[in-house]
């Protein structure tokens, strides 16, 4: 099932002109051109480490030369391609689908 769209503002119109521009009731929705949507869609993971899991990953970091944040992302991302790797390397031979 398609997710109704919410159409109100985020924020106040500066001007009369923009309060328009922002009103549904003057867009000309028999003419509305549909366009792709954003294909560079980010997402925010937040894992929860104690002192000494912080400690350990800011030193690695460190020892990188990047922050505690990319250090994660890509020791995330490295298990991830490996996971799908060992995957791809299994199913050979046996029928499976990726």
């Amino acid at each position: 099932m398609a997710e109704q769209s919410r159409y109100e503002s985020t924020q106040e119109p500066l001007d009369e002109e923009e309060r328009e521009l922002m009103d549904p009731e003057h867009w000309d929705w028999d003419n509305a051109e549909l366009v792709s949507g954003g294909v560079d869609t980010v997402f925010e993971v937040s894992p929860l480490f104690s002192g000494d899991e912080y400690r350990a990953l800011a030193a690695l970091a460190e020892r990188h030369g990047t922050d505690p944040t990319e250090a994660a992302r890509r020791i995330i991302l490295g298990h991830i391609a490996a996971e799908n790797q060992l995957r791809e390397v299994a199913g050979v031979g046996r029928g499976q689908s990726k």
